[in-house]
């Protein structure tokens, strides 16, 4: 009886420190499109060797301020719209009512699920006693009805998640920690010992940063950094925060306001060695998105239009910028009046930079090769999903850190999300997704596969007129194919792509200025 006592002490052990799969689930979205009206949304789970992208049927709204918790298992525990917090049955959590009130609360959280609370994209936070993965730390701002003559505040409540045999309960809510904050730019990682979470929120209409400690079941600080560029009561919520993998590095970017890069020294909790870096010149307008690289090797930041990319290596960052993307004019299928811009990015479980869209739309997109420098990248743009998104992608730090792999590379991206069309009738059944992106293209194409193809792989490119203008092949074990095609005219192409001497898809190809 001992043993198997001990062995299961061990198991529990190795989920909690070798699990951290926190960040397993993620909820997004709030209509399914032409059902009748509903509050369903997307589940992107990250579980399996498949990553899988399923409507999530819920009665409740879902906005940008929002957060998804799973266990260390990677099963979904709790999430929260700011209005309420739901437990995985999809119910109010026991004490989980009205977890922001006053003003905002009463116009923005209506009782029947029509709406989601008024607040930024990293405006909560959830993060697990590293003491103690039981009670779970929900960090979330409070705003005001008026935010521009009354502070913003950043609150917490402490919730246990195997209390109300593991539905979970609110212990603690709404305790105010900290007045005159910016709306989201909440960002943690781990400290040196592994032991507690460290919480960077910056001031707003300032050049200084909050820093707590959550150490156990105390929240200790906040310390102050003074040192940085000016946050802007204009810009602060449309901005984006977000450590590097490793915690060693904190970068701050608001297009207005520019690009912040600082050193972290998660012994102390301090920030040092500022960077300054101007926005780029081409910025026209709009909310932000900000995220490293699962090595931290690469930083992306985006606007509306552009994503672009630098290297966290080079001896000039500022010069080692890039664009990898351009936003290809695109409207939502079901509004089609609303433009599907770049928006919010967040790293995910498999490596990849997931961007919910700025509107309300049907489509997202993804960084598929976010450790590939430059366009090789594989911006992948204006995928259809499931459910209507309000701009929405949970907020998650790194769990793993210390633990484990930041991420896991081998997971599959779903093929519903590839194109497996085949038009050619003497093509063959193919067992992986084919992408073929942007097209329409100024020139570099790519090829992205659902799996890793193994074998030879042969491209051919017609004109119009049926003349060959273009081949490749390819030998070993492919994942992606990327193409130069910006030597030929401007104009329609056709593709065929042969595997194992057989076409498994054809296809047209434009070429634009």
């Amino acid at each position: 009886m001992k043993n198997k006592s001990l062995l299961f002490l061990i198991l529990l052990w190795s989920i909690s420190v070798y699990g951290q799969n926190h960040d397993y689930n993620w909820l997004f979205g709030s209509y399914t499109f032409p059902d009748e009206f509903n509050h369903n949304g997307n589940i992107l789970n990250f579980d399996g060797d498949t990553v899988s992208l399923a409507i999530y049927e819920k009665n409740n709204d879902l906005g940008l301020f929002s957060t998804t918790y799973s266990d260390a298992s990677g099963k979904l525990r709790f999430w929260s719209n700011g209005c309420e917090i739901f437990d995985s049955n999809n119910d109010i959590m026991q004490g989980g009512d009205t977890l922001n009130p006053g003003l905002i609360y009463d116009s923005w959280c209506d009782p029947e699920g029509f709406s989601a609370y008024l607040g930024a994209h990293q405006g909560m936070l959830s993060l697990p006693s590293l003491q103690d993965e039981r009670y779970i730390y929900l960090f979330h701002d409070w705003l005001p009805w008026n935010f521009v003559d009354n502070p913003i505040e950043l609150r917490y409540s402490v919730i246990d998640i195997e209390a109300n045999k593991g539905l979970g309960k609110v212990l603690r809510k709404g305790e105010t920690l900290q007045l005159n904050v910016t709306g989201g730019l909440n960002a943690a990682t781990k400290s040196a010992d592994l032991l507690s979470w460290w919480i960077v929120s910056p001031e707003i209409d300032s050049k200084r940063h909050f820093i707590f400690q959550l150490n156990g079941d105390t929240i200790l600080g906040p310390t102050v950094h003074e040192q940085g560029a000016f946050i802007t009561r204009d810009n602060h919520s449309s901005s984006a925060s977000a450590f590097s993998p490793d915690g060693d590095k904190y970068a701050i970017f608001g297009e207005a306001d520019g690009l912040r890069i600082y050193d972290f020294d998660r012994e102390l909790g301090a920030l040092s060695n500022y960077l300054f870096i101007e926005p780029p010149g081409d910025y026209n307008g709009g909310w932000v998105g900000l995220d490293f690289s699962s090595t931290g090797r690469f930083l992306y930041t985006c606007h509306f239009r552009k994503i672009y990319q630098y290297d966290m290596h080079a001896e000039d960052i500022a010069a080692s910028r890039v664009t990898v993307a351009n936003w290809i004019d695109h409207y939502d299928p079901v509004n089609t009046i609303v433009p599907t811009p770049f928006f919010k990015m967040q790293r995910a479980p498999d490596c990849r930079i997931y961007l919910c869209a700025r509107n309300r739309t049907q489509t997202m997109h993804v960084i598929h090769h976010p450790e590939r420098k430059g366009e090789a990248c594989m911006v992948q743009q204006n995928i259809i999903i499931p459910a209507q998104n309000t701009m929405t992608l949970p907020n998650f730090p790194n769990y793993r850190l210390g633990t484990g792999a930041v991420c896991d590379s081998s997971k599959i991206f779903p093929m519903s999300l590839l194109s497996t069309s085949i038009t050619n009738s003497n093509s063959a059944e193919s067992n992986f997704g084919i992408n073929v992106f942007p097209n329409p293209s100024t020139g570099n194409i790519n090829l992205a596969f659902s799996q890793i193809v193994e074998g030879s792989l042969h491209i051919t490119l017609s004109n119009i007129a049926g003349t060959k203008v273009f081949q490749q092949k390819l030998a070993g074990d492919i994942d992606s194919i990327q193409l130069d095609l910006s030597f030929l005219p401007k104009g329609m192409y056709f593709y065929s792509l042969w595997h194992k001497n057989k076409i498994v898809k054809s296809d047209k190809i434009i070429l634009i200025e």
